[in-house]
């Protein structure tokens, strides 16, 4: 059974008090415990360790009391803990000292006081109180975000410039466990900072610390850490999540010239990089030079060309995004030719300007040769005049005079046409005759020039030739 001492006020009141055996200490404060030779002196112990509290008396030879020790004024019968509190000396000869094994937080953190108790041949003694102070390593700092447990080294995702709430929490410390924030290596402060008793588990403590947080495209990928300090570590302990910060393309890159000339059958690899959380997708697109439309090549950030040929000339563009996709600059991509090639390009450019200029010297020919035999039609042929002389000859013999004679021409010819009311006209010849005169005319616009009513009554267009005259018909 356990029982409540009460200490005198006065440290020496109602005790025998040899002053050889008093401190030296204590002697200068003016009092002392009486016959004790060693106080128990204050003690810090990590729970689970193994101490000693020292405390002898100097008793009379005739004295025989046993020592008993209380834990917060409260007498604690040592034979109840067989194996955790054993005596290291003659506890009946004034040698109290108490080794504990195994110290508990909740058991032996307190205030210790050694005692001898009084009796008809002692008057008794006790020494100063000592205290215990028990240790209690705190669990590892947990983090939540969004009121749930983060595995360590685990991604917690936020959007960019959105305000977050992660905890970081030490439970079961004494004293209480120090917590603090490094995003990398650079310290931060906490917002809150909440200090508890644990309800189930006497004289520990719970901590903590809470952060409030914008966090941009920069922390993308930093570690955000919580430290935790205590006095039972030696060092600090250390628990850590990943920043996923997540933020749209804004730029697009491809480490190439806008210009490239490769030799046929050597590679190439077009790369796009392109920034933005989740990462973006990439489609590269080509061009080729006779299309005006681009064509997907592939839906990878690379593009590789595995052996250059003429089909693989064109321009070529990264799209890429994730949350929509944005166009890169356009690279050209053309085929290095050697001098074989060129000079049998110019061989054939050549050839071909030859051939275009062959076919408009042959349409000039035909053009020239086509207006050459319009022109030589038009004219009166000898067969005509030869016909024409005849019929000038036999003039007199004929023995119908036909309408429309067609006389030789003489060269007094008057220069102008007749009057129109003397003139017949013969569509579509070069002759034209004049009814009662022996004069022809070979104007070919005469006809198409004169009024319809001076042409023939009937609007013939022709004329039959019959013996060197011309009949209208």
């Amino acid at each position: 059974m356990n029982h409540k001492l009460n200490y005198p006020e006065s440290r020496n009141e109602g005790l025998a008090l040899p002053r050889q055996y008093c401190d030296t200490s204590d002697q200068q404060k003016n009092f002392c415990y009486g016959n004790i030779i060693i106080n128990p002196s204050d003690t810090t112990a990590i729970e689970g360790e193994t101490i000693t509290l020292q405390c002898v008396f100097a008793i009379p030879k005739y004295a025989e009391e046993k020592c008993f020790w209380s834990k917060d004024g409260t007498i604690i019968n040592i034979d109840n803990f067989t194996g955790i509190y054993v005596w290291t000396g003659d506890s009946n000869r004034g040698n109290c000292s108490l080794q504990i094994i195994g110290v508990a937080n909740n058991r032996d953190d307190g205030q210790w006081v050694c005692q001898i108790p009084r009796s008809m041949n002692y008057n008794g003694d006790y020494s100063k109180p000592a205290n215990l102070n028990v240790y209690v390593k705190p669990s590892q700092p947990v983090i939540y975000y969004g009121q749930a447990e983060i595995p360590h080294n685990a991604k917690i995702t936020a959007k960019q410039n959105e305000t977050v709430e992660i905890e970081c929490v030490s439970r079961y410390g004494n004293p209480v466990a120090k917590l603090g924030w490094l995003l990398d290596n650079m310290r931060l402060d906490s917002d809150k900072d909440i200090i508890s008793a644990e309800e189930d588990r006497k004289k520990t403590f719970k901590r903590t610390i809470q952060l409030n947080r914008m966090f941009g495209q920069s922390n993308n990928g930093k570690s955000l850490r919580c430290t935790l300090q205590h006095e039972t570590m030696k060092t600090s302990s250390i628990y850590a999540v990943i920043l996923n910060i997540q933020y749209s393309t804004t730029s697009i890159e491809v480490n190439l010239p806008s210009y490239i000339e490769l030799d046929e059958g050597t590679s190439i690899i077009l790369p796009c990089v392109a920034d933005g959380n989740p990462p973006a997708k990439c489609e590269w697109m080509m061009k080729e030079n006779n299309n005006k439309q681009w064509v997907v090549k592939t839906e990878q950030c690379n593009y590789s060309i595995e052996s250059m040929n003429a089909n693989d000339e064109g321009q070529y563009m990264c799209l890429a995004g994730n949350e929509q996709l944005l166009p890169s600059k356009e690279i050209t991509v053309k085929l290095r030719r050697s001098k074989k090639d060129i000079s049998g390009i110019i061989g054939a450019i050549i050839a071909a300007i030859f051939f275009v200029i062959v076919i408009i010297l042959l349409v000039v020919v035909f053009i020239l040769r086509r207006k050459v035999i319009k022109e030589t039609k038009e004219l009166p042929t000898r067969e005509a005049l030869d016909r024409a002389s005849t019929t000038k000859l036999n003039f007199k013999q004929q023995i119908i005079e036909p309408d429309y004679m067609v006389p030789l021409p003489s060269e007094d010819a008057p220069l102008n046409p007749p009057t129109d009311s003397d003139v017949r006209y013969c569509k579509g010849e070069s002759f034209r005759s004049t009814k009662g005169s022996s004069h022809i005319y070979s104007d070919p616009h005469i006809y198409e020039n004169i009024p319809a009513n001076t042409r023939s009554s009937d609007n013939r267009d022709s004329c039959q030739m019959d013996d060197g005259h011309y009949t209208e018909i």
